[in-house]
């Protein structure tokens, strides 16, 4: 078994800087605790957590609140990305997670109580209704509330967020550098995202005002949804309607892989440039391999880094800090030319 001393002499701290680390004292550094964190996970450390909740009054467990509000679904790659890293880098750092709902043991329960029962020390919501009075109540119930991605205004939530304008801006100077100012484009909008589109649309067109691009080029199709079959179906049908697309705007990498299969299997060759959004492997091992090289693939990205800050915001709450209300993570668009740097070997699956 792996003991306190075990990891202190491991990593160069006294006993009782590692042990203050390990139960997230106020007065070890934010840098320290992630160092000492780290070499315990390594090792193999598994805290008593019944002892460890004595002590220091924290469960070191994370609520995740997710009701697919927004049609995205569980497993899209976006959702499974983030939520996937957020386990990993909670357990890194000691912490357990425990999935939220309205109801449990075949009762209905408010998120309040659910999380209360879990002994949640913190929720992190995704894809809600933030005007659902059982949300604001959380919000309001002095359990720190992290948010991801979407801009909402409810008092009390803590908002980690892609600059969702900023994808829509890097989207559109990427199209018109590889099809020119005067191509023919198509925009996939999902209403239903609420702020997500919407920023992202509105960086888009920002852009192509600055650039004097004649809108009328530009063919909009409404999804019901992020997803791939929604692609697949809207783009089929702009195909059928458009003899020349220049380029696609699919705001999404599921959305954008359901496009390109429609314009594979139409064996249309006039588009030039795809761009999606998210952080999907699948779609970067696309965006990498030559035989789609003529669609000229990229994604506009800040995913990586959203389940870092959402955890780290929740942990600085959580230990007594003050972090900002809100985080925005830059985009960084990913296109042949870099994806190499984003690929995962291990993941496989999305």
């Amino acid at each position: 078994m792996v003991t306190i001393k075990m990891i202190a002499k491991e990593c160069g701290f006294s006993i009782a800087t590692v042990s203050k680390a390990l139960n997230g004292a106020p007065d070890i550094s934010a840098e320290t605790k992630e160092t000492i964190r780290k070499v315990a996970s390594q090792m193999g450390y598994t805290p008593n957590s019944a002892a460890r909740m004595l002590k220091t009054s924290r469960s070191y467990n994370f609520g995740v609140l997710f009701e697919d509000q927004a049609n995205k679904g569980l497993t899209h790659s976006f959702f499974s990305h983030i939520l996937n890293s957020f386990k990993h880098r909670a357990e890194e750092l000691g912490y357990d997670i425990s999935f939220i709902s309205d109801h449990m043991g075949g009762q209905e329960i408010s998120y309040v109580d659910h999380a209360r029962y879990r002994n949640c020390d913190g929720v992190v919501i995704a894809s809600v209704d933030y005007t659902e009075h059982a949300v604001v109540d959380l919000a309001n119930s002095g359990i720190p509330v992290v948010n991801f991605d979407v801009d909402v205004d409810c008092q009390g939530i803590y908002k980690v967020t892609g600059d969702n304008y900023d994808m829509g801006y890097q989207s559109a100077k990427y199209i018109t550098e590889k099809v020119g100012p005067a191509a023919n484009i198509v925009v996939m909008d999902v209403p239903s995202s609420g702020s997500v589109c919407e920023l992202r649309k509105q960086g888009f067109y920002d852009y192509l005002k600055e650039v004097s691009y004649d809108e009328s080029n530009i063919f909009e199709v409404q999804l019901e949804s992020f997803a791939r079959d929604k692609g697949l179906a809207g783009m089929a049908d702009v195909l059928e309607a458009h003899p020349q697309i220049d380029a696609v705007f699919s705001m999404d990498d599921e959305t954008s892989m359901g496009a390109i299969q429609a314009i594979t299997e139409a064996g249309r060759k006039d588009i030039k440039a795809i761009t999606g959004g998210g952080g999907c492997q699948e779609y970067f091992r696309m965006i990498n391999d030559p035989a789609y090289a003529d669609l000229g693939l990229a994604s506009a990205l800040y995913s990586p880094a959203m389940s870092q800050d959402a955890i780290r915001t929740a942990i600085d709450v959580l230990e007594g800090g003050h972090p900002e209300s809100v985080v925005v993570i830059p985009t960084t668009i990913v296109s042949a030319d870099n994806v190499a740097d984003y690929l995962d070997p291990e993941n496989t699956v999305y």
